[in-house]
């Protein structure tokens, strides 16, 4: 729940407290505080994708800012997708009999 997949992802040469606002702003928009009840934070079975709406967020903000020493823009989704961690891991076993 923090920015960092998002600046990563934009290659951030600095962080600035408008990025920053953007994660706030953007993890404060995925719950719905107009409901009776509603949690203040997003349900942690939805983990991946607030973090990646967040990073997205953030991505988008730091290119739109020129932050990231680049003024092509990307196309955000696929960047931040390209840079998400996999939980993949090769076995360590030899698998020959």
């Amino acid at each position: 729940m923090y920015p960092g997949l998002g600046l990563i992802a934009s290659k951030a040469k600095r962080v600035n407290k408008d990025i920053l606002s953007q994660a706030s702003h953007a993890l404060g928009n995925l719950v719905d505080v107009d409901k009776p009840g509603a949690p203040i934070l997003p349900l942690v079975s939805k983990i991946e994708s607030f973090s990646q709406k967040i990073a997205k967020d953030v991505a988008q903000a730091v290119i739109n800012q020129r932050l990231n020493g680049s003024i092509s823009t990307y196309n955000v989704k696929d960047l931040v997708a390209h840079y998400k961690w996999q939980p993949i891991y090769e076995s360590l076993l030899d698998e020959q009999k």
